[in-house]
């Protein structure tokens, strides 16, 4: 039987496969009865991919709920049409305000403009994407990290990372 965690992690998720002509979005969940911290979300507007990755700290029901803090502020930046660096304020002043400090979240939040294959995105204390070309690892796609959202320790917004993307690049973020 799936945990409440799990119930709660999956509720909020997107569907799993997500695919246009130019653009296919797949994610997962392992083990998918027992998730806690581990979230992701996306969206695609007109021309603009955005997704992002969460490891919220621990297991069970506090890391789904501290996901579930992350996501919702996750998409209400994105509404609002918040750069990168707004956005990770926006998540990690969420956290702070909701946990006080004690809870926190690592994440990767990142744009692909699809016509032109422009990669961008902040690292808040997450393992780096990883860029595949026609099957093989090609690159880690390293950007300046960032603390993790929740902490606010930090006196400087995130720095963004650019990567010029081929057709058939794959982006692989896990946590």
């Amino acid at each position: 039987p799936m945990t409440v965690a799990a119930e709660m992690q999956w509720n909020l998720l997107p569907p799993l496969v997500f695919a246009t002509s130019g653009l296919v979005i797949a994610a997962l969940l392992e083990p998918a009865y027992e998730v806690g911290g581990d979230s992701f979300d996306y969206a695609v507007n007109d021309t603009t991919a955005h997704f992002a990755v969460f490891d919220a700290m621990g297991h069970g029901l506090s890391a789904a709920v501290t996901a579930s803090v992350a996501i919702a502020a996750y998409r209400n930046a994105r509404r609002r049409l918040l750069d990168l660096a707004g956005t990770y304020a926006e998540i990690d002043a969420a956290i702070a305000r909701q946990f006080g400090g004690e809870r926190f979240a690592t994440a990767v939040l990142a744009r692909l403009e699809i016509e032109t294959g422009t990669l961008t995105w902040v690292s808040a204390g997450h393992p780096a994407p990883l860029l595949l070309r026609a099957g093989k690892l090609v690159k880690v796609l390293d950007a300046p990290a960032s603390p993790p959202l929740g902490v606010q320790v930090h006196d400087e917004a995130p720095v963004a990372a650019r990567e010029s993307l081929d057709p058939g690049d794959q982006i692989l973020v896990a946590r």
